[in-house]
């Protein structure tokens, strides 16, 4: 009977299938009637508000996909239904969700991806799918996995994937946010992620030729004003003899980004000459390559 009604094309069949859609007893009748409508191209934002209250979790997640085609601009109200759903008791629904919110570029989608993926790090395919849908916010997403305990499942593996992504991203807004939301504040709190995203970020920023002074005068200001603070730190943490080789290998790769600094670059110079492990004389290295002032050939 579906495939037929498609064949035909008959309109006088769809006031029918909407009130079958949401008055049938049956969810198997609700959820097909659903699926002739959108054959026929006539579901509408106000039957699609309906089955996302459906009491089935297969018509709540077909509905959320029929969405998509609303959701970017046609009808805003119809985005707001889907905010909660993203505590909806049902998995799949909640999966859904997550793929579907890549089709709406309102904030508030990326408030509810954040959301999902704070409670769901420990679900592979919620992760997936948020970060499929990553696109258009992915600092806001960052910020809510950062607000998951440290030791929570593959928070790590998540926080490196949303940060390729936002270093991926054409928009110097975004990539500012991303500064602005890992740049470290002190060397007690540092953890070694945040001076490897530091360096990837600055490295994106200098690939496309972005200054920090090209940002708008207050987020330029905050944004140059946290990376200062990021440079002091990773001084701070580089030459600290008692702490792990990692941090300070990694401390010693982002000062490389401050190549304005004569200090800094004397400063990583002289790891070449200390007794200094060969990871760290390694990083010093590294750090001097982005220096391209004619004293550093000398040094080396």
């Amino acid at each position: 009977i579906h495939l037929e009604l498609l064949r035909r094309g008959d309109r006088s069949v769809i006031g029918p299938l909407a009130t079958l859609s949401k008055s049938s007893n049956r969810p198997a009748v609700r959820l097909q009637a659903l699926c002739v409508l959108d054959g026929l191209n006539a579901v509408t934002p106000a039957l699609l508000e309906t089955a996302l209250r459906d009491e089935h979790p297969a018509i709540r997640r077909h509905a959320i996909r029929l969405s998509e085609q609303f959701i970017s601009g046609e009808s805003p109200l119809l985005g707001a239904a889907l905010l909660p759903l993203a505590s909806d008791p049902d998995a799949g629904v909640r999966y859904q969700l997550a793929f579907s919110l890549g089709e709406w570029h309102d904030p508030r989608a990326g408030e509810v991806l954040a959301r999902l993926a704070q409670t769901g790090l420990a679900n592979t395919w919620l992760r997936a799918a948020v970060l499929s849908s990553a696109v258009w916010f992915p600092n806001a997403i960052l910020r809510g996995v950062l607000r998951a305990p440290k030791d929570a499942p593959d928070r790590g593996e998540m926080v490196g994937q949303l940060l390729a992504t936002a270093a991926a991203s054409d928009s110097k807004e975004t990539l500012g946010d991303a500064l602005l939301t890992v740049a470290p504040g002190n060397a007690s709190t540092t953890e070694l992620w945040q001076l490897t995203a530091m360096s990837t970020l600055l490295d994106a920023l200098a690939n496309r030729r972005v200054n920090l002074s090209s940002f708008g005068d207050s987020k330029g200001a905050n944004v140059a004003e946290r990376v200062k603070t990021a440079f002091a730190v990773a001084k701070e943490l580089a030459q600290n003899e008692r702490l792990d080789e990692g941090r300070r290998e990694a401390a010693l790769r982002l000062l490389g980004h401050n190549a304005v600094s004569e200090d800094n670059t004397m400063f990583e110079a002289g790891f070449l000459n200390s007794p200094a492990s060969l990871g760290l004389q390694i990083a010093a290295l590294d750090a001097l390559t982005h220096n391209a002032r004619p004293p550093v050939a000398g040094l080396l």
